[in-house]
């Protein structure tokens, strides 16, 4: 799954790739990608990007 994430957003490069599902059934897991532009791979990073701050955002998100 991740080889095409990274072929789809070159941009991601070798940052770290954080999945995590609600999923009600089996078939729903990883069905939905999120991208967001952040510093570094960090707790404190992704409390930015949910909250918006210091040009942290989600960049897209993919149902596929």
């Amino acid at each position: 799954m991740f080889a095409k994430v990274r072929e789809r957003f070159p941009q991601a490069g070798d940052y770290s790739l954080i999945t995590s599902s609600d999923a009600h059934y089996l078939k729903e897991i990883a069905a939905v990608v999120t991208l967001a532009k952040m510093a570094e791979p960090t707790f404190e990073e992704l409390k930015k990007v949910l909250a918006g701050e210091e040009g942290r955002a989600i960049v897209e998100q993919t149902v596929r």
